[in-house]
């Protein structure tokens, strides 16, 4: 029982031995070279100004807080005083109480009425002055001429000396009395020039009374849009209380910024960015609307919050196509970069690192370098030592390199 299974496996290992000993040995091949199927772009220098997309903001170009200009309680207030409502130029928004106002007018007008009499009569007394001054004038003529003959009979002794000296004081009166009304004429004349001043001043305070009397009616200063109203019939309201914001409807503009490398392009080629024209999109409900832009201005400071330069584009249009547009509406914007000359449009795939690309010669890679220059959208513009009709790898490889085997499969 234990003799016969021994045979067996002796039998079964020696036969195994056996068919090892003279089984036929086949020989490894050599692994072959794996070739990866990649797609490429010829080559083809040219001349490119890219569009860069740009995001923003709708702002208004004319802005104003319409306050009230005088004190009063607000007795009616304009239909299109309504939030988002548009007015037209000469719209009347509030009226404010002008009793007062009126009584200031009629009271000051009443004082000027007053000080021109009060002239009149002064330059009346001028006249009569005047006239008295004339006449005494004529009779101190007579008196000098009265003196002069008594003093000759006085010389003649045919006259007596107290009939000389009653004469000369006649003269001494006259001339006193002539004096006396040349003084009072100067007085009157100084009284004229007082109550004339007092006639300018009152006519001013007539102006000032009648320009408060129609700024008791606040009107919109130019067509717009209404926001921020605060004002309602029976509110009392001070100097300068705000009323509503008044929104130009035809002055719209956009602000968008420029990265200070952006920036710095376009005015390495032009020297400024006023008066590039741009490409103004605004999505409504899926539905694009556009509109034409003038850039009018650049930002006074670098933002801290972008890094860039913010930049004001005027959106042009009639009044009819900007009505849609309102303020804090987020726009894009398309604007022409600098242009390229003798650059290559390459998809970011195909330059690896900072400075290669690999062009195919003869189903296989070959690195060249080359100079990143720009942007144009997802492409990348580069320049560098490739002939015109090279074939430029675009499919990302992780093994890309010098040498390495490829198959072109383009669509």
């Amino acid at each position: 029982m234990i003799v016969l299974p021994l045979i067996l496996l002796i039998a079964g290992g020696a036969g195994f031995n056996q068919l090892m000993k003279t089984k036929k040995q086949t020989k490894s091949k050599p692994p072959s070279e794996r070739a990866w199927v990649v797609q490429t772009q010829q080559a083809a220098f040219t001349r490119l100004q890219p569009e860069m997309r740009l995001y923003g903001e709708v702002a208004a170009g004319k802005k104003v807080d319409m306050r009230t200009l005088v004190a009063g309680e607000i007795v009616a207030v304009g239909p299109a005083l309504r939030e988002g409502a548009a007015v037209a130029r000469g719209d009347e928004l509030i009226r404010i109480d002008r009793f007062d106002y009126q009584i200031a007018l009629d009271e000051a007008k009443a004082r000027l009425d007053e000080a021109k009499a009060r002239l009149d009569e002064i330059r009346a007394t001028i006249r009569l002055e005047e006239g008295a001054a004339a006449s005494i004038e004529e009779q101190l003529e007579i008196a000098r001429r009265d003196f002069d003959r008594a003093t000759t009979l006085k010389e003649a002794r045919t006259l007596a000396q107290n009939t000389v000296d009653a004469r000369r004081l006649i003269v001494s009166q006259r001339e006193q009395a002539l004096q006396q009304r040349k003084d009072n004429v100067l007085v009157q004349k100084a009284r004229a020039a007082q109550q004339e001043a007092v006639i300018a001043r009152l006519g001013t305070q007539i102006l000032k009374a009648e320009r408060n009397l129609r700024n008791t009616v606040l009107k919109a200063p130019f067509d717009g849009y209404v926001s921020k109203v605060s004002a309602e019939v029976g509110r009392f309201v001070g100097v300068n209380d705000l009323i509503a914001t008044l929104i130009a409807k035809d002055q719209v503009e956009a602000h968008f910024t420029l990265s200070d490398r952006q920036y710095g392009r376009i005015l390495a080629e032009e020297g400024t960015v006023i008066g590039r024209k741009v490409k103004i999109s605004w999505q409504v409900g899926g539905k694009p609307l556009l509109f034409d832009g003038v850039i009018e201005r650049v930002g006074a400071e670098i933002s801290a919050i972008t890094g860039g330069v913010t930049v004001i584009a005027r959106i042009e249009g009639s009044p009819e196509s900007l009505k849609s547009l309102r303020p804090g509406a987020f726009v894009e914007l398309l604007m022409k970069d600098r242009a390229y000359d003798k650059v290559l449009r390459l998809p970011e795939s195909a330059v690896f690192g900072t400075d290669t690309i690999y062009v195919v010669k003869g189903e296989r890679l070959k690195r060249r370098k080359v100079e990143i220059v720009g942007h144009a959208g997802s492409s990348i513009l580069v320049r560098g030592e490739v002939a015109n009709g090279e074939p430029i790898l675009t499919t990302r490889l992780a093994v890309a390199g010098d040498g390495l085997l490829v198959e072109v499969n383009n669509p």
